[in-house]
């Protein structure tokens, strides 16, 4: 496993454990059904959902760049958040999805795209 590929399983494993942490013992289609969505747990769930998309692109990817892959993630999560906050009355549990999504995306920028890397 290269060393790309091992931080991207560390930082699911991670934002799986957050998720979890903020369901407890329930699941989110309980949750989303009961009506007890809240934005701790939307959050979480777009980290998972954007670690977990980056890692089936990078799988998928024959010879890619794996920071163009992630570039490529980081914009069509980030263009999301911004169409979201454009509308009049966006819906904050899907604008604390995407968020979290553009969070997690962010935070596993890889180191040649860190800012101030050569």
């Amino acid at each position: 496993m290269s060393d790309w590929a091992a931080r991207l399983a560390g930082a699911r494993a991670v934002a799986e454990r957050e998720l979890a942490a903020q369901l407890g013992s329930d699941t989110l289609c309980r949750i989303h059904t009961d009506g007890r969505v809240t934005g701790g747990a939307k959050y979480a769930e777009g980290r998972l959902v954007a670690l977990a998309d980056l890692q089936r692109r990078l799988r998928g990817t024959e010879a890619g760049d794996p920071v163009a892959v992630w570039a490529s993630e980081l914009r069509r999560w980030a263009d999301d958040l911004v169409r979201l906050r454009g509308q009049e009355r966006p819906a904050l549990p899907w604008l604390a999805y995407r968020q979290g999504g553009v969070d997690a995306l962010e935070e596993f920028a890889p180191m040649s795209a860190a800012p101030g890397a050569a």
